[in-house]
């Protein structure tokens, strides 16, 4: 969401953007994965809108249908929310409409010379000379890659990311062949499993009773390195410690491990930005674990981007 926010607005102002993803699809965490007809938000589970802009922006994407309303559920504010249509990262892809992206580009690492910024791909395809570089991407990640760029230059920004702290989380991906006994589409736990949805209830998300499963964020970082194959059955056995029940045997199930998934300590100022480097960055991890400050945060940095003069 911050890289897309920043890239529109940059576009938006008239300056050429190019953008690469690792992954097959945009999104990041606003990440929604498809099996056997079910659809599964296995990264962040919904938006709320509280800052002005980002409530006239979210207003925007449900008149377009790209948002609606999920009933039942407020945030931990109490706020009514909102999720993509038909996935949550349909708004991701609405920012990035008619944008150069390269999926499947993983970034390994970059340089700054008289020309500008290149980008090195783990295959060893260079782009690039680019005026600027923006890392929308997370804060540990992004002072890996500046320590590996030659990061006395950026030894300011490094010291700066050092304050973030992310946490892990282990996501389960469950599906069962009828519904289970759960009163509501969500429901929130204090336990080894602190939220569980069902994602059929969320607009446009087909038939079939599919479920998210998001883990503490302690359980999951002392078994980070364990496998997708041992921690699925754990978080299933937890679903079923909530409910109060055993539960019918899946006929999917699955894990998958966000190594930086909640911001835990932020930034404290909406972004990053250095003049001299044109380098900037941006994300959640600036201004707190929400959808709405990785689009405030990707806004800031385009603003400081464009009041900088690049490509205009």
């Amino acid at each position: 969401m911050a890289g897309a926010a920043c890239a529109r607005a940059l576009a938006d102002a008239g300056v050429a953007v190019r953008l690469f993803d690792k992954g097959r699809s945009v999104g990041g965490r606003m990440a929604q994965r498809r099996v056997d007809g079910h659809v599964f938000d296995h990264g962040a589970q919904y938006l709320s809108a509280a800052e002005p802009g980002f409530a006239a922006e979210a207003m925007r994407w449900q008149k377009n249908g790209i948002v609606a309303e999920w009933t039942g559920v407020t945030s931990a504010r109490g706020d009514p929310v909102m999720v993509g249509v038909p996935a949550m990262n349909a708004p991701v892809k609405a920012l990035l409409d008619g944008l150069p992206v390269r999926l499947g580009f993983r970034v390994s690492a970059l340089a700054h010379g008289p020309a500008g910024w290149s980008v090195r791909g783990e295959e060893g395809a260079v782009e690039g000379p680019f005026k600027a570089v923006v890392l929308a991407i997370p804060a540990p990640q992004a002072a890996t890659l500046l320590e590996a760029a030659g990061g006395q230059r950026a030894t300011g920004m490094i010291r700066r990311l050092g304050s973030v702290r992310m946490a892990p989380c282990w996501s389960a991906l469950v599906a069962f062949p009828a519904p289970i006994p759960v009163a509501g589409p969500a429901l929130r736990s204090s336990g080894d499993l602190v939220w569980a949805a069902r994602n059929g209830s969320k607009p446009a998300r087909g038939n079939g009773d599919a479920w998210t499963l998001h883990a503490e964020p302690h359980w999951s970082a002392a078994r980070l390195e364990r496998s997708p194959g041992e921690i699925a059955p754990e978080l299933l056995a937890a679903l079923a410690a909530a409910v109060g029940q055993p539960l019918p045997a899946p006929t999917y199930l699955s894990a998958h491990r966000w190594r930086y998934a909640l911001v835990e300590r932020p930034l404290g100022e909406p972004c990053l930005w250095d003049e001299a480097l044109r380098l900037g960055l941006c994300g959640d991890w600036c201004l707190g674990p929400r959808v709405e400050a990785a689009w405030m945060s990707g806004r800031a940095l385009a603003a400081a981007l464009a009041n900088g003069g690049v490509g205009l």
